[in-house]
């Protein structure tokens, strides 16, 4: 979603940023346009402001009826010497006289007798084009009225090609565009074709469109530039169409003089112009885009299928690949996986829940990289890493070997892993229809597989065979999870008997199974149980019976009941105490009336939270006992973290112990030292007189089996029932 949301960001305000640019670059090119065409206009006018100049002069002297002719003459004269633009001066009457500084004069008399009749006075009222053609010559026409209304003509000769030599139109151009200048009488006296140049749109109209390729109404619109009244210095624009391009600019009259300025641009050349200044803001950005969509996929790619920490593809990128595999038409994988249980650095064992060192196993994974095609990081401490379809048992063989020996990290630290690991054979892959194969083959694992660091070699095993594994322990987990649903579970209660005086001091909870169908057998019952963490549900309902005996006991006598209570190891969390303070409260039982015997010790997890809660519980009231001590070296472990009350010893070191020398000597150990504990003995599977003799000898205080009493029930419903020691598989 935010990753959407920031795409919808960028594009948005990228096409803004396209709107803007491309609208700012219009106005830049028309304000372009517009500031060269009055820049153009400001130079003419300012040559055309000094030919008017001398041509008043002349004017003046002509209408005074005191000057002589030939001081008119002299001053004609010079002027054309003292301007670089004037060719030729030359003074026509209406009776058809000629003064001019050339011999010869250089129009023809009829272009100008139009002048004479009925034109205002006023200067340069038109253009005439001089008669050398291979000049560029146009005779600016000066009508003026002397004080006996006779009409004369001032004609001053302008040589164009000086004139914008010196201007240099040229000079001025935006976006390959190109200034051209038009007498308001049609003459082109400048523009970057010179075959236009001379020509007039209203006396040669068809000779401009074909120099120029133009239509009737491109002509027309020129026609109208020049023809509109327009104040001097008035911008306006233009569009039309020559030389086969669609032009579009501006034109501005001049002050000085009857002439037109235009400035003109290609629209094709413009909008290529405006594009590529468009993209030179716009395509950064997209690269940017592009580059940061690229990033943030690559981000997200790392987030979902990557483990962030050690940078190996995790569960989901595992499941992908077999997706991908499969769909590429792959038959057979062998898949090695890796359970990393804990690592020695040096001498030290450390524990999994360091993440420094799953970076470095990591890393010694990821040098092994030609040993395998893909790695895997499937959990917190399995690996999966899927071989070559051509690796041989030599190849697989050398990669063991480097994950069975130390390996120096580059820090030159060196380490050793300890664990297990399988090797998984898949046969067809396209037959697979789950490729959820990771938890499964993690499950598989936790109970096959071959130890890290050991001689021997790799276990293998057909992926086939793990799925059916599975689902049998499916089957047997959905088996379990009903017992418990329907409460088929019931409390036994064994005594415990104080060996000194023979009496029953306690009883023991001891639950059975009942099983019409036998599904189970009741050591499986618990192992499927524990397997798939559904001991606390069971421990719940045990205490719930254990206390609702202890209420009904009290309700009565008058009395509760002292009760021995079998918790896993697995079971003990805060929520599970808790639960035990609530149900104890809700029967009024006695907490010193009451012991939790820990069972399943090995599964404790040593850390603060488990600790605390049994201190909590004793604190409470609660007694504490080991069960099955002996069997492990957890036992100890507790021993030296919490103060218990009693010490249970395994039967197996009990039974026939008073006939086993060997036998006799452990048990003699143990008790010594369950007494350096300060904590009182209990004897498991008490089976004769001559066991209880022994046991009297070494000053053990109870005992509990079949000689001392067997396992009853408040009822003697006609219901098969399968004994069982919890959290073991005796059935005494």
């Amino acid at each position: 979603m935010a990753f959407a949301l920031l795409l919808i960001v960028v594009i948005s305000s990228t096409v803004y940023t396209y709107q803007i640019t491309y609208s700012a670059n219009i106005q830049g090119t028309v304000d372009d346009i517009q500031r060269i065409t009055g820049s153009v206009s400001t130079l003419y006018d300012a040559v055309y402001g000094q030919i008017c100049a001398e041509a008043e002069q002349v004017a003046a002297l002509v209408l005074d009826p005191n000057v002589p002719v030939a001081d008119v003459q002299g001053v004609m004269d010079a002027v054309v010497d003292r301007s670089p633009f004037i060719t030729d001066v030359a003074l026509v009457t209406s009776q058809g006289s000629v003064t001019n500084t050339d011999q010869v004069f250089p129009l023809a008399k009829h272009k100008v007798d139009g002048f004479l009749l009925g034109k205002e006075p006023g200067l340069c009222v038109g253009m005439v084009k001089g008669n050398l053609r291979d000049q560029n010559i146009f005779y600016a026409v000066n009508v003026m009225e002397d004080n006996n209304k006779d009409v004369k003509l001032l004609l001053i000769g302008l040589d164009y090609d000086v004139l914008n030599q010196v201007i240099g139109p040229e000079k001025f151009e935006v976006h390959d565009g190109y200034a051209f200048m038009m007498s308001k009488d049609g003459f082109f006296l400048y523009h970057s074709d010179p075959k236009l140049i001379g020509l007039n749109i209203f006396q040669d109209p068809t000779k401009v469109k074909e120099v120029a390729h133009m239509e009737d109404h491109d002509l027309e619109e020129l026609s109208k530039a020049l023809t509109i009244t327009l104040a001097g210095g008035t911008k306006k624009a233009l569009d039309y169409r020559a030389y086969g391009q669609d032009k579009t600019g501006f034109y501005q009259h001049l002050e000085t003089f009857n002439g037109v300025v235009f400035m003109t641009v290609d629209e094709t050349r413009l909008h290529l112009n405006q594009w590529k200044a468009v993209l030179r803001t716009v395509l950064p950005q997209l690269i940017c885009l592009v580059l940061g969509i690229y990033v943030m996929s690559r981000y997200i790619f790392l987030i979902k299928y990557t483990d962030y920490f050690t940078e190996v593809k995790n569960d989901r990128a595992y499941k992908l690949g077999l997706d991908h595999r499969k769909r590429a038409g792959v038959q057979k994988e062998k898949h090695l996986i890796v359970r990393v249980d804990t690592v020695l650095k040096g001498q030290v064992e450390n524990t999994l829940y360091d993440n420094e060192i799953f970076y470095h196993v990591s890393g010694l994974f990821k040098s092994l990289k030609g040993a395998y095609k893909d790695l895997y990081r499937i959990s917190r401490v399995h690996y999966v890493m899927v071989l070559p379809s051509a690796s041989s048992q030599e190849d697989l063989d050398k990669l063991l070997s480097k994950i069975n020996k130390p390996y120096t990290s580059k820090s030159g630290q060196e380490y050793a892993i300890r664990g297990k690991y399988l090797l998984v054979d898949i046969g067809d892959l396209q037959s697979l229809e789950d490729m959820d194969l990771g938890h499964q083959v993690i499950q598989y694992l936790d109970h096959h597989g071959s130890r890290i660091g050991e001689r021997g070699s790799c276990q293998s095993v057909d992926i086939n065979h793990v799925l059916d594994q599975l689902a049998s322990k499916k089957i047997e987990k959905e088996a379990v999870e009903q017992l418990i649903a329907d409460r088929n579970i019931q409390v036994v209660y064994q005594p415990i008997v104080e060996l000194k005086t023979m009496k029953t001091v306690k009883h023991e909870a001891l639950m059975r199974v009942k099983d019409k169908n036998r599904l189970l057998p009741p050591s499986d019952f618990i192992r499927v149980a524990e397997e798939h963490n559904l001991v606390h549900k069971i421990d719940q309902i045990v205490i719930q019976q254990a206390f609702a005996h202890y209420a009904k006991a009290l309700r009565n006598t008058g009395r509760g009941v002292s009760l021995s209570i079998n918790v896993s190891g697995k079971s003990i969390n805060r929520d599970f105490a808790q639960f035990i303070i609530e149900a104890a409260s809700r029967n009024q039982v006695n907490p010193e009336y009451i012991t939790i015997e820990l069972t399943e010790t090995a599964a404790l997890n040593f850390t603060d939270q488990p600790l605390e809660c049994l201190h909590f519980l004793r604190s409470k009231g609660f007694k504490l006992a080991i069960d099955d001590f002996g069997t492990g070296y957890a036992h100890v472990e507790l021993l030296s973290q919490i103060q218990v009350d009693y010490i249970k010893i395994d039967g197996a070191f009990i039974t026939s112990v008073h006939s086993d020398e060997k036998r006799l000597k452990t048990l003699n150990a143990l008790v010594y030292l369950c007494k350096n504990y300060e904590t009182q003995i209990i004897a498991e599977h008490v089976d004769s007189l001559e066991v209880v003799r022994v046991l009297e000898r070494m000053e053990v205080e109870y005992g509990q089996g079949y000689y001392l009493g067997k396992p009853e029930t408040g009822s003697r419903e006609a219901v098969d029932y399968y004994t069982i020691r919890y959290a073991g598989t005796s059935t005494r």
